[in-house]
């Protein structure tokens, strides 16, 4: 049986067989049990001791999870880190961050324990009664958001996932936080009424976040990007939404600093403008930006990049 250790990072390819092209086609690696115990270790015993029963786990995925490992070592080597432990400390990195995750879902992350610079920006739009869309990445631990909530009194985070590939680990966040689903949008069913949805929450002040740096499901349009040296497929959809909402867009970064977190705003588009005429170049200009700015943070914080499957495919 495999041990538990992450959300949707995929399921192990047979020994020689081609790697998944897209990010959706690698089923959930780890089980419940396994997520499950590991939380138990940490709540029960300590940081200490949870890295104890997490070296096994690690060992584990280095030895039977091949694409994972090409996936990391192309990305390291893209991003100027590199040395004979690199793989093993990027999945060390990542073994941590899904605690942090779960952690952060059962309200163990304190607005005391993170530092949010470029936040002026932002509670300048909520003091208007301005709603923002934020623009995330797996470039760190976009679950420590959670943590915005405390920011504003009553402050709402209505956050864009895909839930349906990682069941094991969303069955578990609802165990620790049975309300955690109800601010959560399902991406693959996204339509005409969830973006309504979404419009009247902004005008109502509250915050919306989405990652910009997956593939979208099924025929989701993508935009292509320099990024680290060569192109990357980058979602469309983002942009999209970010036009239709009509609101300021910012980049955020939750990145872990030690013991604490850094939650980074940086101002993108007080209001996102997609002309009828030029809208295609507008599109591509909005992505390649983000994938700028994306890829310089990646060259600071390598270890806190995760996504794990062939991203220039």
């Amino acid at each position: 049986m495999r041990p538990g250790l992450s959300p949707g990072s995929g399921a192990t390819p047979q020994a020689g067989g081609p790697a998944p092209d897209h990010w959706a086609d690698l089923g959930e690696l780890g089980s419940a049990w396994g997520l499950s115990f590991l939380y138990q270790v940490h709540r029960r015993l300590g940081r200490w001791p949870f890295r104890v029963a997490l070296a096994p786990v690690v060992l584990w995925f280095l030895a039977f999870a091949p694409a994972r490992r090409r996936a990391s070592r192309e990305f390291l080597r893209r991003a100027g880190f590199s040395g004979p432990l690199a793989v093993a400390r990027h999945f060390w990195s990542f073994a941590e961050a899904v605690l942090d995750k779960l952690v952060a879902w059962n309200g163990g992350i304190r607005l005391a324990d993170a530092d949010f610079p470029g936040r002026e920006a932002v509670e300048e739009c909520f003091a208007r009664g301005q709603g923002v869309l934020l623009v995330g990445s797996h470039l760190g631990n976009l679950e420590v958001c959670r943590v915005l909530a405390r920011l504003r009194p009553g402050l709402r985070v209505h956050v864009l996932v895909h839930t349906r590939h990682a069941g094991n680990f969303n069955r578990l966040l609802r165990r620790l936080d049975p309300a955690a689903a109800l601010n959560l949008v399902e991406v693959g069913g996204f339509g005409a009424a969830e973006a309504a949805h979404l419009s009247a929450r902004i005008r109502e002040g509250e915050v919306v976040l989405i990652a910009g740096d997956r593939r979208p499901l099924g025929a989701g349009r993508v935009v292509a990007a320099d990024f680290l040296g060569a192109p990357a497929r980058f979602a469309a959809g983002p942009w999209a939404l970010a036009a239709a909402l009509g609101c300021p867009v910012f980049l955020i970064f939750c990145l872990k600093r030690g013991r604490r977190y850094e939650v980074r705003f940086e101002p993108f588009a007080q209001r996102l403008e997609l002309p009828r005429s030029g809208r295609e170049e507008a599109l591509t200009a909005a992505v390649r930006r983000y994938a700028g700015r994306l890829e310089e943070r990646c060259r600071e914080d390598p270890l806190q990049w995760f996504n794990f499957f062939p991203f220039w495919g």
